[in-house]
């Protein structure tokens, strides 16, 4: 598996991200989240962490995945996600803004 499928997959997190804040079911977070979301520690981040999980090959070894950074900006006009995903000391980002 080439490690570039990772571009697609920020790219793909940040747009669903941005529509999930703001329709879907994180539009009621706080204004501002920076999360690595490995940690799994709440519903934000396990829905992150699952994104990706489920869209790698499962020959993939996802221990080989140092981080998943996601951070959101939610606004009443704006709504704005990175994401950075770190793989072995490769980076790979994507990001989405929509105004509202």
């Amino acid at each position: 598996m080439k490690l570039t499928l990772f571009n697609g997959l920020a790219r793909d997190l940040a747009d669903h991200l941005v529509n999930e804040l703001s329709w879907g079911r994180f539009k009621d977070g706080p204004p501002k989240e920076d999360v690595n979301v490995l940690e799994r520690g709440t519903p934000f981040e396990q829905y992150c962490a699952d994104f990706v999980k489920d869209r790698v090959p499962e020959r993939f070894d996802f221990a080989r995945v140092t981080s998943i950074q996601v951070a959101v900006v939610r606004k009443p006009t704006l709504k704005n996600a990175f994401v950075k995903i770190v793989v072995e000391g490769n980076t790979f980002s994507g990001k989405q803004l929509v105004m509202l």
